[in-house]
């Protein structure tokens, strides 16, 4: 009884030398089945992803910071950063600050980021896009003045900043530096959703593969030449030379839906935050206690703009002029260009961002104004691009591209580049 198979077994397994063989047999071939799905799965799958990582560190988005400045700052290049997975603006102006050491520098949110060195006869870094809420500047203005300290700021000021109906209380950690970007595998399936989302197209993607050694880092860069430059400005060359599959703000739609919704930044508002406005005097003051000359100035916004946001109640803006008039703070009023500038609706990106030459006329106007200014600013230039291109958002820039301002906002009216 000992030695009695079990009944639940099939004993002629065991018993039988045929089928024994037999059930060999099977076993070596699920195993051969089993061992040719996998391969065939890691053929289908793995392999598409693997081209997805080739794809995207030829194109330099796995940088590290470091990386980038040096790529940034070879002589005689000219490369534009912009990539498609990581937001990491803010460290990449704190590094390259850290090692230029400007003379004079604009600082505030992405609406200062069209300052540019071709303006300046000192040295000069765009630190824009470091302070989109007072607490991002006073953080942002830590950083800096410990590595380095600017002898000008020119500081823009977003009036949101101070709708408690929107910019709210919370810190904002500037200062984390990265040594690399860390490949999260979600990017290697990035590729595959922006061929389906039409962001990139089949014939990008395989172009793409062979500009591993082509100027500009990151897809953005790369695909488009839209980003960060050395000097920390911004270029919009796909959206303004008309080649963008993903700009809204056509006839300034996307903004003023915003307004009429109040949504966003443009979210309306009668409460003044006082509080706000006290780290705001906060901040002038740690600017003139390290001997820093800080120049105030409120960022354009479109002409058409403006004039919708009169319809509206944002009379916090009003009683912030009136903070600002109360405490003797100097600023210059842009928000309405038309105020103090000659300008349109084509010298704008969107509608509340402005180009190139509405930036130029900004600074020309505040040097004009500003005798401890001159020995910083190219006068010269100014004078020359502004008469040459008005109407344009784009100073032309063959280092970026050949081709043509178009209207891409489509307002109307003849773009002249030339």
């Amino acid at each position: 009884m000992q030695n009695e198979i079990p009944a639940i077994l099939p004993t002629h397994l065991f018993d039988n030398k045929e089928g024994k063989e037999s059930f060999e047999l099977k076993s070596k071939n699920n195993y051969r089945k089993f061992l040719k799905a996998y391969i065939f799965i890691f053929i289908f799958f793995l392999i598409p992803i693997y081209l997805n990582y080739l794809f995207l560190r030829n194109c330099g988005e796995f940088l590290s910071t470091k990386q980038i400045f040096e790529s940034q700052n070879k002589v005689g290049e000219f490369n534009i950063y912009g990539s498609s997975i990581f937001n990491d603006i803010s460290e990449l102006k704190l590094y390259s600050y850290k090692y230029k050491k400007p003379k004079i520098i604009s600082f505030g949110s992405s609406r200062v980021l069209q300052f540019r060195e071709q303006f300046f006869s000192k040295s000069f870094y765009n630190m824009g896009y470091t302070a989109t809420s007072i607490h991002e500047a006073l953080n942002a203005t830590a950083a800096m003045l410990t590595a380095h300290r600017p002898q000008v700021v020119l500081l823009g000021i977003d009036f949101w900043w101070f709708n408690e109906n929107f910019q709210k209380s919370d810190a904002y950690d500037l200062c984390s530096q990265r040594a690399v970007n860390k490949i999260d595998p979600a990017h290697l399936l990035l590729p595959f959703k922006w061929i389906k989302d039409e962001k990139i197209t089949i014939s990008d993607y395989m172009r793409l593969f062979t500009l591993s050694k082509t100027h500009h880092i990151g897809v953005g860069g790369k695909l488009r030449k839209s980003g960060i430059s050395a000097d920390g400005s911004c270029y919009y060359t796909d959206l303004v030379t008309g080649h963008s599959n993903n700009f809204g703000d056509v006839s300034f739609k996307e903004t003023a839906d915003s307004v009429a919704k109040g949504t966003g930044r443009f979210t309306h508002g009668t409460s003044f935050s006082e509080i706000h406005f006290q780290k705001f005097l906060d901040l002038l003051e740690i600017f003139q206690k390290n001997n820093v000359k800080v120049i105030l100035f409120f960022p354009p916004l479109a002409p058409e703009i403006n004039k919708l946001m009169k319809q509206y109640d944002y009379s916090y803006i009003a009683e912030l002029r009136g903070k600002l008039k109360k405490n003797d703070v100097k600023v210059y009023d842009f928000t309405d260009p038309n105020q103090l500038l000659s300008t349109n609706d084509g010298e704008f990106i969107d509608g509340f961002h402005g180009g190139d030459v509405i930036y130029a006329r900004m600074l020309n106007y505040i040097v004009s104004r500003e005798a401890s200014l001159k020995n910083y600013v190219s006068k010269d230039y100014l004078e020359k691009v502004i008469c040459k291109y008005a109407g344009l958002a784009m100073i032309p820039d063959p280092r970026i591209t050949s081709e043509k301002e178009v209207d891409f906002l489509r307002i109307g009216g003849t773009k002249n580049s030339n």
